[in-house]
């Protein structure tokens, strides 16, 4: 089994702590992919302390948000799973057990996210976005994603362009 961990960040400080604890944390089948937005043009020291944690670094000079990234990482990244989290986020060393659990304990969810385990007493009809978003760690069956499609990156988290920034 293999896993792509596609981290996003527009050069946060804190980015590194949350990239730090997924490089912490991965296991030898894991990749760990940081999606660099220079919306604030290209700096070079943040891209070296992110290349001193991973040596997979996708550089986009032009801002191209989240969702795009995320477009990015479901359509071309060739893993069986792929994980996108927020750079805010900091894992501990079992968070794929926890989201690969979910992700099987429902053979037609195609995805998870934090809210999966967090909430797994919740109806999947009683999910509401604008309260249980993912927003921290989402984790995609390849498999099942090849046989659904896929998030275009014109895609919008809530319906808007305001998510993307």
């Amino acid at each position: 089994m293999r896993i792509g961990i596609v981290v996003t960040t527009v050069g946060e400080k804190y980015a590194l702590d949350s990239i730090r604890s997924f490089a912490e944390a991965k296991k030898p089948d894991q990749d760990l992919i940081a999606w660099y937005n220079c919306i604030d043009g290209f700096k070079e020291d943040f891209f070296r302390n992110l290349r001193e944690i991973t040596d997979d670094v996708i550089v986009c000079t032009k801002n191209k948000g989240v969702i795009e990234a995320y477009g990015f990482a479901l359509l071309y990244l060739d893993y069986d799973y792929v994980a996108i989290a927020c750079c805010d986020v900091q894992v501990q060393s079992d968070w794929f057990e926890k989201l690969h659990g979910a992700l099987k304990s429902n053979e037609q969810a195609v995805g998870v996210g934090q809210s999966s385990y967090d909430y797994p007493w919740l109806d999947v009809s009683e999910w509401n976005p604008s309260l249980l978003c993912p927003d921290k760690v989402m984790l995609w069956d390849r498999r099942k994603l090849n046989e659904f499609g896929s998030i275009s990156p014109s895609f919008k988290l809530f319906g808007d362009g305001g998510t993307e920034l």
